[in-house]
């Protein structure tokens, strides 16, 4: 197998919304879309997303929505999609076609949609505390932070696995100027 590895620089973003930070635990689940919800800590832009595929080949789209309600991380105002198709599994990052103004305090989910070659659900990768007699995972996960879509039945993973999933919001702050 060969391996490839492209990093941005670390400064593109001002801050990096995210709930995961661990290893790989073994938690997976098929979905056809999987989603984090966050708070907006001051004014800023949302410029960008971040998210894994563990298979190549995936159909992706990203889709982000305001207000969004803690029951349905898609029960909100739809103010962005876009389509990303991925060849390659692994780790990637979305700049959005037009950054979504967020408001101190709003609430935002970002939405990944992915399916294989012939419209599946497929698996995702769920971030979650894991000790064996190799290594530990330290992650602490809540409800009303990460969901994921299975048959059409939407399951709050901080809930029902202390689960997070590896999504990542990129965002700058928005320069006020008198």
């Amino acid at each position: 197998p060969a391996y490839f590895y492209d990093y941005p620089f670390a400064d593109n973003y001002d801050y990096n919304y995210q709930y995961d930070g661990g290893a790989y635990t073994g938690i997976t689940v098929t979905s056809s879309y999987y989603a984090n919800r966050y708070t907006a800590k001051q004014a800023e832009y949302l410029k960008a997303v971040g998210f894994y595929t563990r298979n190549s080949d995936y159909d992706c789209k990203v889709a982000i929505y305001l207000d969004s309600s803690v029951d349905d991380p898609t029960n909100g105002t739809l103010v962005a999609e876009q389509k990303c198709p991925q060849t390659y599994a692994g780790f990637h990052t979305v700049e959005l076609e037009s950054p979504v103004e967020l408001k101190k305090g709003e609430t935002f989910s970002v939405v990944v949609y992915q399916t294989d070659q012939e419209g599946n659900e497929v698996p995702v990768i769920l971030d979650a505390k894991y000790l064996d007699a190799q290594y530990s995972n330290t992650s602490v996960a809540c409800s009303g932070q990460s969901y994921v879509c299975h048959d059409g039945v939407v399951i709050d993973v901080g809930e029902e696995e202390q689960a997070n999933c590896r999504i990542k919001a990129y965002t700058d702050k928005k320069i006020f100027v008198p």
